[in-house]
């Protein structure tokens, strides 16, 4: 079973109105809406969606984690929703826009970066955007990114920012040694476990980043992730709760690994 990644972005600089989309879809769809950053016992739900409405940047929205497909038609008639999964090294693009409009790659080419035309988008998004050597080096230090995508600490990942390649390798050998004890002390289950990330470094993956790079979303679009904004916000709004509440090891990294995470919206839901 691999750790799919899911992140949703939306060309709009206003993320209340993706807040307010979210939460009367939802509830429509006959999902309860809760809050388990409060420290108060939560219901047991049989089916949850689980997200997080970022801060506007650069004039795009990201909401992180995978809503209910049935959220996507009150979304569009927002702004184009570009949705991007990748589940192991199998990706998926999908982009919707508002009834009417074209279903193909149309709906982005106004948020193209400066420089690049139509058919660089499409290009990338066949798969057929011309290798560089800049790429090809990302490829080979997203290795121990696509590791570090498992377990998420916070003090390994935080060897990530602004990467070079001895640190990262550091970084690595700190998570396989704490995926190891998760196993179980089990080389080969560790093994398995790392095997667990999405692939970045993947014919998919590539493709992926392949058409983030012709699109003005931010440059680190894929970070954070959703367990490590979830950690974050969690040991945040814990603080909140308990001000004198002491700090675990990892956790101030943790913390730091995302300082904006209370800017970031919980979006959770249930239903039986």
């Amino acid at each position: 079973m691999t750790i799919p990644w899911h992140s949703l972005y939306l060309p709009c600089d206003d993320p209340q109105r993706v807040i307010k989309a979210l939460r009367s879809d939802l509830t429509q769809q006959h999902y309860t809406l809760y809050d388990p950053f409060s420290g108060l016992l939560t219901r047991a739900y049989t089916h949850t969606v689980k997200l997080f409405v970022s801060p506007a940047r650069s004039g795009w929205t990201r909401i992180v984690g995978a809503p209910d497909p049935a959220v996507v038609p009150s979304l569009v008639a927002i702004a184009p929703v570009l949705w991007i999964a990748l589940d192991g090294d199998q990706e998926a693009i999908a982009i919707y826009s508002s009834p009417g409009a074209d279903d193909g790659f149309s709906p982005l080419i106004p948020y193209l970066r400066a420089g690049l035309t139509p058919a660089d988008l499409k290009a990338a998004l066949d798969g057929n955007a011309p290798s560089t050597d800049a790429a090809d080096e990302e490829a080979r230090q997203d290795f121990a990114a696509d590791a570090l995508a498992i377990a998420l600490p916070a003090e390994a990942r935080s060897q990530m920012v602004g990467i070079d390649r001895r640190r990262a390798a550091a970084a690595f050998r700190w998570m396989a040694t704490r995926a190891l004890r998760q196993a179980g002390g089990s080389v080969q289950q560790a093994r398995e476990l790392l095997n667990h990330a999405p692939k970045w470094n993947s014919p998919g993956g590539r493709r992926i980043k392949a058409v983030m790079a012709c699109l003005t979303v931010p440059s680190d679009w894929r970070e954070p992730d959703f367990a490590t904004v979830r950690e974050a916000y969690q040991l945040y709004a814990g603080r909140l709760r308990r001000p004198d509440a002491i700090l675990h090891p990892g956790d101030e990294d943790a913390m730091n690994t995302v300082p904006d995470a209370l800017d970031y919206t919980p979006i959770y839901a249930g239903k039986v």
